[in-house]
C-alpha cells in the first residue's frame, strides 16, 4: 500500500500535469489548415450521401411536391452554411458548433450540441451504410438481393 505522503505527492503531480495541460489547451492557436478539397469532401459526405437515401423517402412521402419538399431543404442547408461561416469568422477558435453553443448559452447547452453533432454523425454513417447495397447491387449482382435478414 502507498503511503500517505507518496499518495500526496502522486495527487499533486497529477493536478499540476493537467493544470499545465489545460493552460496549453487554451493557448492552442486555431491554425486554418482547411482547404477547397476538404471542404468539398465535407460537404458532399454530408450532403451527397444524403441524396442517395432521402431521395427514395422523399418521394414516397411527397410525391409529386417532391421537388419543393427538397427545395426548402436546400434552403435550410443554405441557412446552416451561412450560420457555420457567420459564426466562425466572428468565432475564430477550434471546437465548432459546443464553442458556438457555449459562448450563447452556457456549458449545458454546448455539452448536449457536441452530443447531438456525434449522434448526427452517427446516424449518418449508419443510414449510408445501410443504404448503399441496393445501390451496389445494380453493378454487383450478388447484392441486389437485400431481403434477406442480417
Amino acid at each position: 500500500p502507498l503511503t500517505q505522503g507518496v499518495r500526496e505527492m502522486a495527487l499533486f503531480h497529477l493536478y499540476h500535469e493537467t493544470r499545465k495541460n489545460v493552460v496549453r489547451f487554451r493557448e492552442a492557436v486555431l491554425v486554418r489548415v482547411v482547404g477547397v478539397g476538404a471542404l468539398f469532401s465535407s460537404g458532399y459526405g454530408d450532403v451527397g450521401s444524403s441524396i442517395y437515401f432521402a431521395l427514395g423517402v422523399t418521394t414516397v412521402y411527397a410525391g409529386g411536391a417532391s421537388f419543393l419538399a427538397i427545395f426548402i431543404a436546400g434552403l435550410f442547408f443554405i441557412a446552416t452554411v451561412l450560420s457555420y461561416a457567420e459564426l466562425s469568422s466572428a468565432i475564430p477558435e477550434a471546437g465548432g458548433s459546443s464553442l458556438f453553443a457555449q459562448k450563447a448559452f452556457g456549458d449545458g447547452w454546448a455539452f448536449f450540441a457536441g452530443w447531438a453533432l456525434l449522434l448526427d454523425y452517427i446516424v449518418t454513417l449508419a443510414i449510408s451504410a445501410f443504404s448503399v447495397g441496393p445501390y451496389l447491387g445494380y453493378f454487383v449482382p450478388i447484392l441486389k438481393n437485400t431481403s434477406r435478414p442480417m
